[in-house]
């Protein structure tokens, strides 16, 4: 297994997003029908010449929740994909959110796009996670081949830099780091691989690996 995978669990829960949105599907009646023991076969009695019929089933009730929570999916989805085709980063971000909480089954293209909004932001965490949906194992394996997971929590105001990066997405997470930082001193996600210096102490991310650092 890839380094990376084996932690991508374990943060994408600090990213606050669910590892996958699909539920297993219900059985169908005729698969609950096929499973019901055989009455007939065991003999059960015609009914006596004059007597009552039993009484019919009723029509299953229609789950109308259901066919509106579907008909929001497939509005958010026609909505990001346009979104994405200009390039709006916040809005497919946005939108790939709501369609998670919603609770539908997400296509693998649009688990693709998603990342690819946060791999522009520079949320390589929510990228990872939502490529792992997408099961872009290629995609994954570039990001362990460049990318280590971190763990920070640095005094307010303590800076973070490093070695110059050329990739726009290594870029983009440096900047998200620093960003996050800013709030409120913790970050947990990608950094790209190499050194850096964290709040006046050296820092050392291997690729596919995973660095914890904490200054009071």
């Amino acid at each position: 297994m890839i380094p990376l995978l084996s932690l991508l669990v374990p943060l994408a829960a600090w990213a606050q997003e669910p590892e996958s949105t699909e539920t297993e599907a219900a059985p169908t009646e005729a698969e609950t029908a096929s499973d019901a023991p055989d009455e007939t076969a065991k003999g059960e009695e015609e009914p006596a010449p004059g007597t009552a019929p039993e009484p019919v089933a009723p029509a299953p009730v229609v789950d109308d929740a259901g066919r509106v929570r579907a008909a929001e999916a497939r509005r958010l989805r026609g909505e990001l994909v346009q979104v994405a085709k200009a390039s709006r980063h916040d809005a497919v971000d946005r939108l790939y959110k709501q369609l998670v909480d919603i609770d539908e089954p997400i296509p693998a293209d649009i688990h693709q796009l998603g990342a690819d909004a946060a791999r522009a932001r520079g949320d390589l965490l929510r990228t990872a996670a939502r490529l792992h949906r997408a099961e872009a194992d290629d995609d994954l394996a570039d990001l362990a081949s460049r990318f280590g997971t971190v763990r920070l929590s640095v005094p307010l105001g303590a800076s973070l830099t490093g070695e110059e990066r050329f990739a726009p997405d290594e870029i983009a997470s440096v900047q998200w780091t620093v960003t996050e930082l800013a709030r409120d001193g913790r970050y947990v996600g990608l950094l790209p691989a190499g050194t850096y210096q964290v709040a006046g102490r050296d820092v050392v991310v291997p690729a596919g690996g995973h660095v914890a650092v904490v200054v009071d």
